[in-house]
C-alpha cells in the first residue's frame, strides 16, 4: 500500500530540494526532515511511501497539475501533508491579522501551496484519507474555509518553538473522548512536541476539535465523514526529544494506515 507525502520545499532554491531528494542528512543544506516522515510511515506497516517533491510540479500548468495529482490520488491509499514554512494565501489569514502581522509570515513557497491544494482536492474527490501534521494541519483548515494566526506570539503571546534553534517545545494536550486520536491509543492527557509560530484561528467547515493545549490553541481536529485528520505537533520525531512517547506516537501512523486500508 502506497501513501503519498509532501516534502519540504526550501526557499533557498532547487539545490536544497535536490539535497533532500538524495536523502542527505547534512545540517544546513535544505530540510531533510522528510526522512522522519518516511521512516514513521514505513514503521506503521505501510509497505511503500511516495514522496512528492515540489520541484517536480512547478513547470506544470493548472490542468496538467490537477491531472497529475488525480493520478497520484488514484494510485495511493492516503496522503500526508507535512510540516514546513508558512502559508502564502492571503485568504488564510483574517484581514486585520494579516494587515498587522504580515511581516511575520516567512519561508513561504507559492509552489508548494499550489501543489498541496491540488493534492488535497484530488484525494478528497476520490474519498481517500488525508493526514495533516503541523503546517499540514493549517493547510487542511484553510482549504476547509478556516483561518490561521499569522503569528501566535504577536496575536496571543503564545510561543511554541523550543528554547533553542531547531528544538521542539514539549507541552501538554487534552483530547476529546472518543476522537480518532483516542482510537489510535493516545490517553486523554499526554505530552507532545511542537515547533510552530502559526496555528488554527477559525476552525474550518465540518471540522471537529479533537485536541487542545493549556494555552487554548487547537492542537488537533478531524472530519471523519471526509476522512480528514490533523495534529499540530510532530509525532514523526517525538522520539528525538521524548523517547518514552515514541511508541505512542507511532500508533497515530498505524491508525492512519488502518483507515487507509479501509479497516
Amino acid at each position: 500500500m502506497i501513501v503519498a507525502f509532501t516534502c519540504y520545499y526550501h526557499p533557498k532554491g532547487p539545490e536544497h530540494a535536490a539535497c533532500a531528494r538524495q536523502g542527505c542528512k547534512e545540517k544546513g543544506r535544505g530540510d531533510c526532515s522528510f526522512l522522519n516522515y518516511r521512516d514513521a510511515i514505513e514503521k506503521a506497516g505501510l509497505v511503500q511511501s511516495l514522496p512528492r517533491y515540489v520541484d517536480d510540479f512547478t513547470s506544470m500548468d493548472d490542468k496538467e497539475l490537477n491531472r497529475s495529482c488525480m493520478d497520484i490520488a488514484c494510485m495511493c491509499s492516503g496522503l500526508i501533508l507535512t510540516g514546513g514554512g508558512d502559508i502564502s494565501w492571503e485568504s488564510a489569514y483574517e484581514k486585520e491579522d494579516y494587515k498587522q502581522n504580515s511581516d511575520m509570515i516567512k519561508y513561504i513557497s507559492v509552489e508548494r501551496d499550489r501543489l498541496e491544494r491540488a493534492l488535497f482536492s484530488a484525494f478528497c474527490k476520490v474519498g481517500k484519507p488525508v493526514l495533516g501534521i503541523c503546517r499540514g494541519m493549517q493547510v487542511i483548515n484553510c482549504l476547509c474555509g478556516g483561518t490561521i494566526y499569522a503569528d501566535i506570539g504577536a496575536a496571543r503571546n503564545i510561543h511554541h518553538p523550543g528554547t533553542g534553534s531547531g528544538e521542539d517545545k514539549l507541552h501538554a494536550i487534552s483530547l476529546r473522548p472518543g476522537c480518532w486520536l483516542c482510537q489510535a491509543g493516545l490517553p486523554l492527557s499526554t505530552t507532545v512536541n511542537s515547533h510552530h509560530h502559526q496555528a488554527v484561528k477559525t476552525l474550518g467547515n465540518g471540522l471537529t476539535i479533537d485536541a487542545t493545549s493549556p494555552d487554548g490553541l487547537i492542537e488537533g481536529f478531524s472530519d471523519e465523514s471526509r476522512k480528514l485528520y490533523a495534529m499540530q505537533w510532530h509525532p514523526e520525531r517525538i522520539g528525538q526529544t521524548l523517547a518514552e512517547k515514541e511508541e505512542e506516537s507511532m500508533e497515530i501512523f498505524a491508525h492512519f494506515a488502518r483507515i487507509a486500508r479501509g479497516n
